[in-house]
This record gives structure tokens, sequence and C-alpha cells, in this order.
């Protein structure tokens, strides 16, 4: 698996995962989904287009958060088996100083590695 991916490294017949759980056919500059298409480098409708880092600007429901090897079969969202994971999105996970607490049962202080 790659560390680092943009939207430039995609390709034709690659397979992307949206953050809303769709998956959708690269095919030269759109992204094909059962529900329809996005455009990756052109602004459609006022909605802005997709950054270089695979993010969609107006809503992150549309991010991309993987990338799957090319695929050469019609049925790639109705097998997963064919799907080889190239990329996969890395988040920080966002927590409260009470969450932490609560986590542990008792008061927590942060001090440097």
């Amino acid at each position: 698996m790659v560390k680092e991916f943009t939207k430039s490294n995609l390709e034709n017949r690659m397979v992307v995962e949206l953050r809303n759980g769709s998956r959708c056919l690269v095919v030269d500059n759109r992204l094909l989904g059962k529900s329809g298409y996005l455009f990756l480098t052109e602004e459609y409708e006022g909605v802005g287009e997709y950054n270089e880092d695979l993010k969609f600007p107006s809503d992150s429901k549309w991010d991309i958060i993987k990338v799957y090897q090319k695929v050469n079969q019609r049925s790639f969202d109705n097998d997963p088996e064919c799907l080889i994971l190239l990329w996969e999105r890395q988040e920080t996970k966002e927590i409260t100083m009470t969450e932490i607490e609560e986590k542990f049962g008792c008061k927590v202080k942060i001090v440097n590695d």
C-alpha cells in the first residue's frame, strides 16, 4: 500500500471509495457510480472540484477515502474480492480531554514522549 496518493495519481479503471460508502470507477475526468457521476477536475454546477488531496471542498461525504488497483470487470461494486487496496486515507481522530478521562476513569495529564 502506498502512503500518499493524489488526484494526479488516479488512472482510468481504478476504483475509489467515497466517505459515504459508495464505490466509483475512474473514467477520464469522472468518477462513475451507480447513481451518476462526479467530475474530478472541473467545477460542476458551482460545487467545486476535487482538491489534489482527494477531498471534495463543498461536502466531505464525497471525499475519496480509498483507492483500489485498476479493474477489468464491470461488477467491481458487487464483487469486492476483485479489489486490491492501493491507498487508504489516514485521519487523526479528534477527542476531548473529558473523553480520555472517561475512558481511563481518572484525571489525565498529557506529557511529551
